[in-house]
């Protein structure tokens, strides 16, 4: 494991947080072509509470027409492999461990307790977003989770196969490799 990434601290300091859940914000909101609302003063928990419903919403609106969800799925899934990038270059990620370890950090400071194993399989026990999205908004949100870890493992593909929103007890994925069918 790099130093770097060693040194992801366990407890993100309050400013830090806040810094991270407006950079997911703005990322969102560009995929979506939408304007950003005012976050001036809020803490990181106040964020993540607008976050949610106004991606719920926006989702919502997006889901009516399926051209634009395509849209807006592509354009999650690159924003987020932009950053997952920038992340992984900046922490000296190597390896789909280190990755997965620093997702689980990364998604703790969204409310999603996301642990993942050295074969791709990928569990979210928690999502604080789940009592907020329908199944089908989750569906078109996971095009986020999906690009923020190709961009964390250098490639590999998340692929949910169950979901709490879908009233399962987790969300189950596999991290899958360019050209791998997941055997």
């Amino acid at each position: 494991m790099s130093l770097r990434t060693c040194l992801l601290r366990d407890r993100v300091p309050a400013p830090v947080r806040r810094v991270a859940t407006r950079s997911l914000f703005r990322a969102t909101a560009d995929a979506f072509g939408a304007a950003m609302p005012d976050l001036h003063g809020s803490s990181a928990d106040a964020i993540l509470a607008t976050y949610a419903r106004y991606t719920d919403e926006l989702a919502r609106d997006a889901l009516d027409e399926p051209h634009r969800r395509q849209i807006v799925e592509r354009r999650l899934h690159a924003n987020m492999e932009r950053l997952g990038r920038r992340v992984r270059g900046a922490l000296g990620v190597r390896t789909t461990r280190e990755a997965l370890d620093v997702a689980h950090k990364l998604y703790r400071l969204i409310g999603i307790d996301l642990t993942g194993d050295d074969r791709g399989q990928v569990v979210v026990a928690r999502c604080a977003f789940a009592s907020v999205y329908s199944p089908e908004v989750c569906s078109l949100m996971s095009a986020a989770d999906a690009g923020l870890l190709v961009g964390l493992t250098g490639g590999r593909e998340l692929a949910f196969t169950v979901r709490l929103t879908g009233g399962a007890p987790a969300c189950l994925a596999t991290l899958t490799a360019a050209g791998d069918d997941g055997r």
